[in-house]
């Protein structure tokens, strides 16, 4: 799985303190961390599924087809369904990223994706892919029979024979989406300690 991980620190005395008292104080602070991860997971699912920050747009003959097919503009929004989190209350930190699993939060990190790892490698760095034979087929099957006689890149799309690389420009996720979070973690971590820690004291159930 692509992560990144998020410590809590810089805490005051006094939820320093109390974080490190059995019972509720524990519930309290596993409960404020799944809820900063949450939070943190929902940041990086927005940048994603929205169009990131300052990426290149798709290339208009892409945008084309995936407008044809009702997709999304975002360059990789189909990489946002697969943002995940992980707690670690003995470290006060959050793993954040993409992975596979059936939950958001759980032991999704240990499932690893070839497919998943290429596509988020290619997203923070970037590709160049040679077209294959292979590739120009793939795309030819965008044109179907009711599209026979109708205008390539618009009524079907293929690649030109000229057309022998095709450039996957840059597109980060998780640096703009951590420097974003990081000055909102920590106040966000002890506001929701202490309303957890309030909860369990008297008693009450989140809502």
């Amino acid at each position: 799985m692509q992560q990144a991980t998020v410590q809590i620190t810089g805490l005051s005395e006094l939820t320093r303190t109390l974080i490190e008292l059995p019972g509720v104080f524990a519930r309290a602070r596993k409960s404020a961390l799944s809820a900063t991860g949450f939070m943190i997971m929902q940041e990086l699912r927005n940048h994603i599924e929205y169009g990131g920050s300052g990426w290149a747009p798709l290339h208009p003959i892409t945008m084309r087809f995936r407008k044809r097919r009702g997709d999304p503009p975002s360059p990789l929004f189909f990489l946002g369904r697969f943002a995940r989190y992980l707690v670690d209350p003995a470290s006060m930190s959050v793993r954040i990223g993409l992975g596979k699993g059936g939950s958001r939060q759980g032991a999704y990190a240990e499932r690893d994706s070839a497919w998943l790892n290429e596509a988020v490698q290619r997203a923070e760095q970037g590709a160049t892919i040679r077209v294959s034979r292979a590739t120009r087929k793939l795309w030819l099957t965008t044109k179907h029979a009711k599209t026979e006689g109708g205008v390539a890149g618009t009524d079907y799309f293929a690649l030109r024979k000229s057309t022998t690389t095709l450039h996957i420009p840059r597109r980060p996720i998780f640096g703009s989406v951590f420097a974003k979070i990081r000055p909102k973690a920590l106040p966000f971590f002890e506001a929701k300690f202490h309303e957890a820690l309030l909860r369990y004291q008297t008693g009450g159930t989140k809502k």
